[in-house]
């Protein structure tokens, strides 16, 4: 095996594990409030015009789920969105 992709294979793992942490972390400790999520989404580049409402919030999570996690795209907020966005977060915009 060349070093190329071992260190491929690592870093994919070392992804998962922080996903995971980040999952783990959402399920024993609870989402964070409808605030924080939706300063977090307009971080990421999401529109959040609409998210008085809660369809409105809905739609936003939605949207979110559709573009990242295809197999539950029901709007509502759980560990697993939550974390996929935290982690995209600290990927893409680290320290906001």
């Amino acid at each position: 095996m060349n070093a190329h992709w071992s260190s491929k294979k690592s870093n994919f793992f070392r992804k998962k594990i922080k996903l995971l942490t980040k999952y783990l972390f959402f399920e024993s400790q609870g989402i964070p409030d409808k605030v924080d999520i939706v300063s977090r989404l307009k971080t990421y580049g999401y529109s959040i015009s609409g998210v008085e409402t809660d369809d409105g919030y809905k739609a936003l999570v939605r949207a979110f789920q559709l573009h990242f996690r295809q197999k539950n795209y029901d709007g509502i907020m759980d560990a697993e969105t939550a974390a996929i966005l935290y982690a995209l977060l600290e990927k893409y915009f680290p320290g906001k």
